[in-house]
């Protein structure tokens, strides 16, 4: 599969969940028996890495979960608190309510053994307007 960009979008003070869906062309990619791990750094060639995420066992964890893998159904979770540290750690004179961004890519291991990189793009923090 072809690397794709993909934005992760994140509200200030608000957890981020969103659903992805792997396809090839009009035919859902069967992702049972998948590993999946994302670093997420400053930039997209930095030493240090921020964070990780990887497969989890419930929907509820920080991961990546397979909600339907025979239909390439796939759950990504961050905490806002995970997230806030991520880009404390990253931009240590940040504001909460600044804009800033960090890198990701996705890397899939196969039931093979093979790797590839599905997903690659930015964690996106942007101002939230409700406090509470």
């Amino acid at each position: 599969m072809r690397p794709h960009r993909f934005d992760f979008p994140v509200i200030t003070n608000s957890d981020y969940t969103e659903e992805l869906s792997f396809q090839d062309g009009a035919q859902y990619l069967d992702i049972t028996g998948h590993s999946f791990l994302a670093q997420i750094r400053v930039t997209p060639n930095a030493a240090s890495v921020i964070d990780t995420l990887g497969i989890v066992a419930s929907s509820a964890a920080e991961g990546f979960y397979p909600v339907d893998p025979a239909r390439g159904s796939l759950q990504v979770r961050i905490a806002w608190e995970s997230i806030k540290s991520m880009f404390e750690a990253a931009y240590p004179t940040i504001l909460i309510g600044d804009v800033a961004a960090l890198y990701y890519d996705l890397l899939v291991t196969l039931p093979s053994g093979d790797q590839e990189a599905w997903l690659f793009g930015y964690l996106i923090i942007d101002k939230g307007i409700t406090n509470g």
